[in-house]
């Protein structure tokens, strides 16, 4: 099974900082939701590119903000959840931005290998501001 999930920017990062930061750092800033209720958090993840990329056009300014997609393996989402985060797999573009019981968030994911950013998602779009 494929595991898209889409990276966290909140005006924070550039596509630079992505590049090398991220990288250089070995860690990745993956979208969350948290409840406001519990205050849990969950990831959400998908199989399918399209219908990750479409959950990125809707919880994110993507012509204000540099955005992607992270193609996780299997054991990542393994360790991940044995962090306690809970995994959501979700077949829809589900909308949290502006949700009343939940927001974004992000979760910090360390890698052991630098990642390569540009390879797991599409090719960066000017225009639409998304890789």
């Amino acid at each position: 099974m494929k595991n898209y999930v889409a990276i966290f920017n909140d005006g924070n990062l550039t596509l630079k900082d992505f590049k090398t930061e991220c990288r250089e750092e070995r860690w990745l800033p993956i979208c969350a939701s948290r409840n406001l209720h519990d205050n849990s958090i969950s990831i959400p993840v998908f199989s399918t590119e399209n219908t990750a990329h479409k959950f990125l056009c809707r919880n994110f300014d993507t012509k204000k903000y540099v955005c992607g997609l992270i193609k996780l393996s299997d054991d990542d989402i393994l360790e991940i959840s044995n962090s306690g985060v809970s995994i959501e797999r979700l077949s829809f573009a589900k909308k949290i931005r502006g949700h009343k019981d939940f927001e974004l968030d992000v979760f910090v994911f360390e890698v052991d290998d630098k990642p390569e950013i540009d390879s797991y998602g599409k090719i960066f779009d000017e225009r639409t501001r998304a890789f």
